[in-house]
């Protein structure tokens, strides 16, 4: 090594924070902090545009910074390749890619997720609070500072305190994806310290509760009556009880089989008799018939949209009963959900039974 070099090397060391050095082309500046610094060059490099063969562009200085740079003799060789390049004209100018911020970064966020639910939360959680927070700061530039100022930000306009730890919940996922993905180092949100919003959710009914419960259920439409057994049964989500379908109420093994549950993974419930003797079994909600169909009837059906009849209520059961094949009987009553099975006053069923009579 060259005293030259060595005599470099030492005044870097004592660089004060934020303090340049420069020397033939090639500079570094110590970080504010005191802690490392940075390599840059100095090159003249012509102004990018289109010029014609006959007129020399204009030049001008070009200061680069060499994030991955670790020593002078590095630098060195870019300056060296930079100052090649413009002598055989090949130096094209490097484009400041745009910072990566909320806003930017929100699509490939939401893509990552899953559930509807989730995107639909998480959008409307940046949308709405993170994003007009942290504006178009860049990702890499967010400290945990920030994210505990945001906290107490939140909690100070008098938000609850659930609702402000489902947003850092959301920033959380957001930092961690784009840590994932190397646009930064760390998640800084981890750190963030969360207040116990100390909510009583499990608990359970009493039996004065459990009767009013029922007695509203009661004077409910008879296809809404067993969805509140199932969940009180169960203790299902309501989406979760929503979704069942047939081939979920397993009478056999005394199970109800949960596909679409808030985790993705599904689970199991058990099918006790009240709901056993509810949900019946749809290939009996029928009777097979082998009769023919009349030709009226086939054009109309064929013209009934069939989003309409999949979702046929069980008050038609005794007209397909009497009108409809066995093959297209459990067709339709298999696409049934169970808790459609009692509904007999829909708009759905007045509306098609006006339509049958129509052709009588």
């Amino acid at each position: 090594m060259s005293d030259g070099h060595s005599q470099s090397e030492k005044t870097i060391k004592s660089l004060e924070p934020g303090e340049w050095l420069w020397r033939d082309g090639i500079g570094y500046r110590r970080n504010n902090s005191g802690n490392g610094g940075s390599w840059y060059i100095k090159y003249r490099a012509p102004v990018q545009g289109d010029y014609g063969p006959e007129i020399t562009p204009p030049m001008r200085q070009v200061k680069e910074r060499l994030p991955n740079c670790k020593n002078r003799t590095q630098a060195a060789k870019v300056l060296a390749a930079r100052k090649a390049a413009v002598f055989q004209g090949t130096y094209q100018q490097k484009r400041k890619a745009a910072p990566t911020c909320l806003e930017t970064y929100l699509p490939r966020f939401l893509a990552a997720k899953r559930h509807l639910k989730t995107v639909k939360k998480y959008e409307q959680q940046l949308r709405q609070y993170l994003i007009p927070f942290f504006k178009k700061k860049p990702l890499e530039a967010i400290t945990q500072s920030d994210c505990q100022e945001y906290y107490n930000h939140r909690l100070d306009s008098d938000a609850a305190i659930s609702t402000v730890n489902g947003e850092i919940a959301c920033l959380k996922s957001l930092l961690s994806e784009a840590t994932r993905e190397g646009i930064i180092s760390a998640n800084p949100a981890k750190a963030v310290r969360l207040l116990n919003p100390n909510n009583v959710r499990d608990r359970i009914l009493s039996s004065e509760e459990t009767a009013r419960l029922f007695i509203a259920a009661d004077e409910q439409p008879d296809f809404v009556r067993p969805l509140f057994h199932t969940l009180f049964h169960t203790g299902m989500r309501l989406g979760e009880a929503l979704a069942l379908e047939w081939a979920d109420i397993q009478h056999e093994h005394n199970r109800i089989v949960i596909r679409q549950s808030k985790s993705g993974e599904g689970r199991k419930a058990p099918l006790r008799d009240v709901l056993a003797d509810g949900f019946g079994d749809p290939e009996t909600l029928l009777a097979a018939t082998s009769g023919q169909c009349d030709d009226k009837l086939i054009a109309a059906i064929a013209r009934v949209k069939l989003t309409i009849i999949k979702n046929l209520p069980h008050s038609l059961s005794s007209f397909f009963k009497n009108h409809i094949p066995q093959t297209m009987t459990i067709s339709i009553i298999n696409q049934l959900k169970p808790v459609q099975v009692h509904h007999k006053n829909s708009k759905l069923a007045a509306m098609l039974l006006s339509f049958y009579q129509s052709f009588l």
